[in-house]
């Protein structure tokens, strides 16, 4: 049990480093088309919450008067 320990803290220890050396051999990533990408996204998924918001809002004034009017 004590050799299958040391050859695991081993690979893990091999596994660190090399996760070093790929990440200074890696080339950077022009993430520009992303960030815009996401900026757009993010208008879009405001708007549909602002609709359903406003939806809830409806329904809930409909039940409002409802309830004064007492049908």
């Amino acid at each position: 049990m004590n050799k299958m320990v040391k050859r695991v803290a081993g690979g893990v220890a091999l596994a660190l480093v090399s996760v070093g050396a790929f990440a200074q051999a890696s080339s950077p990533i022009a993430d520009s088309g992303i960030v815009s990408s996401i900026s757009g996204v993010t208008t879009t998924v405001t708007d549909i919450g602002m609709a359903v918001l406003g939806v809830v809002v409806v329904v809930y004034a409909f039940k409002l008067v409802k309830g004064f009017i007492g049908r």
